[in-house]
């Protein structure tokens, strides 16, 4: 535990980044043509899909101040809008995954032009019931969605373990562009005023900063990468339904990942995603039960309020920053 501690911290305060980047991307990359075993890839790539929706949480939950607990409403949108182009119209969800994610931005800006008005917990309830709406939404529309039944897609026209290696690059590709984003947003003018106005929305307004505008362009960054993931995810499992896809749990995870590792921070929902997810792969082999990892995660959630706000980043930087 103290090495993988001094690992994180090593690559956090490094003056190469750059270089940790480039070798860890590089091995990423490699992994598919180094392991025959199919396991070890579907596991990256389902973490890569968890990280990028906690990536895309955080510009508007960690950067911006505000909670919102219905992400899991742009993940399960870009799921049927890939779904319902691949079923319907027979279009590449290659390419439909990202008009997904333009879906997920148009829902968005409906969404957040009157809830962003909101503050605090306000925000955070009113979000909250975006995912259960649309659940219940696509189960009555069953001639377009398959309500309750689904919808079957067609299978990959590649072997099991090469239509693994393509989603897992597919996958990387779009997580390395929401961590990529979320760097240019931490060294931008656009990522400053956002967080001036987590710190103070009032002092930022005065100050001239166009807070309602730049909440809401926060607020449809956040929403296009959860999408486009969902897109992906929807092809690689074949089949989607709205108790999947729409599963509030899935935005619980992204606000625990993003929480644990340092929210407000590029590489914190990544390394909360990789600790917790490997927790609750683990646990789910060992442990039969069901709703446990529910109870897990709250547990941890609860835990990392108390003894560790900044997360995992914010620890370790004030920890090299005391030495």
């Amino acid at each position: 535990m103290s090495f993988t501690r001094s690992l994180i911290k090593k690559c956090l305060v490094s003056k190469n980044k750059k270089y940790v980047v480039f070798i860890l991307t590089a091995l990423t990359l490699s992994l598919p043509l180094l392991s025959s075993e199919i396991f070890y890839i579907d596991f990256l790539l389902v973490l890569f899909m968890y990280a990028t929706i906690a990536v895309g949480w955080n510009i508007i939950g960690g950067y911006t101040g505000y909670v919102s607990f219905g992400h899991v409403a742009f993940f399960g949108l870009g799921a049927y809008t890939t779904a319902i182009l691949l079923v319907r119209f027979g279009l590449s969800p290659f390419v439909t995954c990202i008009l997904g994610g333009v879906v997920a931005i148009v829902f968005a800006l409906l969404i957040g032009i009157p809830t962003l008005k909101l503050k605090g917990a306000y925000f955070a309830i009113a979000t909250l019931g975006l995912g259960f709406v649309l659940q219940l939404l696509f189960l009555n529309l069953g001639s377009l969605t398959g309500g309750g039944e689904g919808l079957s897609l067609p299978l990959p026209p590649w072997d099991i373990k090469t239509s693994v290696e393509i989603f897992y690059y597919a996958m990387f590709i779009v997580f390395l562009a929401s961590v990529l984003t979320t760097y240019w947003l931490e060294h931008s003018r656009f990522g400053l005023a956002l967080k001036c106005i987590r710190d103070d929305e009032l002092s930022a307004e005065t100050s001239g900063i166009p807070t309602a505008k730049l909440k809401t362009m926060a607020f449809l960054l956040s929403a296009f990468f959860p999408a486009v993931s969902g897109g992906l995810f929807s092809y690689y499992a074949t089949y989607i339904d709205p108790i999947t896809v729409f599963d509030p749990k899935i935005s619980m995870y992204a606000i625990v990942f993003s929480m644990l590792g340092g929210s407000g921070s590029v590489l914190g929902p990544v390394i909360g995603s990789i600790i917790l997810y490997s927790v609750a792969q683990t646990a789910r082999y060992l442990i039969t039960a069901p709703g446990v990892d529910v109870m897990v995660f709250s547990a941890i959630a609860v835990a990392v309020i108390i003894y560790l706000p900044e997360g995992i980043v914010g620890f370790l930087k004030g920890r090299s920053g005391a030495k």
